[in-house]
């Protein structure tokens, strides 16, 4: 993917989107998660390779900094190189789901303030996916599989029960009351706007359709 927008972006000679596209892959896929599940695997070999080709692909932007780095690591002359390209796998859809369950757990253990030494218990609904797959997803959410109904997460592709302790069960009993309370107050107002004839006599049309949208949308 990274190669085909590099290539896109650069028959446009459009260089901040390039730039862009570089800087999201290194921080959200290498940084993110190419190197944490290289730890769990421990496979230097393709993470000096994978680091090889960002030096390469950086080097336009930060040729001074990637020179050095590439000389440092590698021992050898960046400028050197044969362009190498990120190759494309096209059975993906594994791992992205393990990256799915996982961002989720945390951000859901970041929302509420829970410690990454409490393991998460956690239970996903009609699960298809390996042991492989289930064991990549609690090593990295500091998790466990426990099945229970308690409560639930849902992602695109998943519904995630989560085992709460019972003060954590009616803190979200307590965050999903007020949140319907919001909703509901949210739908009085917009409906009573929606329903005025001064507003939809005088309010522009943009206007009126942001705040159908809006009720549509509660």
């Amino acid at each position: 993917v990274l190669n085909k927008t590099i290539s896109k972006y650069m028959n446009k000679y459009n260089f901040s989107l390039i730039s862009k596209s570089i800087n999201e892959f290194v921080f959200e896929d290498f940084s993110s998660w190419y190197i944490e599940l290289n730890k769990l695997h421990k496979n230097g070999y393709h993470l000096r390779k994978v680091l090889k080709k960002v030096l390469i692909v950086l080097h336009p932007f930060i040729p001074f900094l990637t020179d050095y780095l590439f000389k440092e690591i590698f021992n050898e002359e960046l400028l050197e190189q044969k362009r190498l390209m990120f190759r494309n796998y096209k059975n993906t859809e594994k791992i992205d789901k393990v990256i799915e369950i996982v961002s989720e757990l945390r951000k859901y253990r970041e929302k509420h303030n829970i410690s990454k030494k409490e393991k998460l218990q956690y239970w996903i609904k009609n699960n298809s996916l390996d042991s492989d797959s289930l064991n990549l997803i609690n090593k990295l959410a500091i998790a466990e599989i426990f099945e229970n109904n308690v409560s639930i997460l849902k992602t695109n592709n998943f519904e995630i029960f989560l085992n709460l302790s019972e003060s954590k069960q009616n803190e979200e009993q307590l965050r999903i009351e007020k949140e319907i309370k919001y909703l509901e107050s949210e739908v009085q107002r917009s409906s009573a706007i929606l329903s005025n004839p001064n507003f939809l006599a005088k309010a522009p049309k943009e206007k009126i359709e942001l705040e159908k949208s809006k009720l549509e949308d509660y």
